[in-house]
């Protein structure tokens, strides 16, 4: 780990969603939840969009083929964020 590693937070897939993708800007999580067709049932990309919680396989492969990315690359962040933090947390 270098240091710019060391003072950046681990980055949580709801970042990209919120700040990296400049599709999203001025859409809802709800509205994007009904183009990529993920489930509505307490809009889980309000909540990933939030940081509350991860994304799911069904979601990083419905998000991939919605925004023309791939699923790995929501899986990759969602690994990378929970192995970082974990790797804090446990020292």
């Amino acid at each position: 780990m270098d240091g710019a590693d060391a003072i950046l937070p681990p980055l949580h897939p709801g970042a990209a969603l919120r700040d990296d993708l400049p599709i999203l800007s001025g859409s809802s999580a709800a509205s994007i939840a009904d183009c990529a067709r993920a489930p509505r049932s307490g809009h889980p990309l309000e909540r990933v969009a939030a940081g509350q919680i991860g994304i799911s396989t069904g979601t990083a492969l419905r998000l991939g083929r919605h925004l023309g990315t791939s699923a790995e690359f929501w899986l990759g962040l969602q690994h990378r964020s929970e192995l970082e933090t974990l790797s804090t947390a446990i020292g």
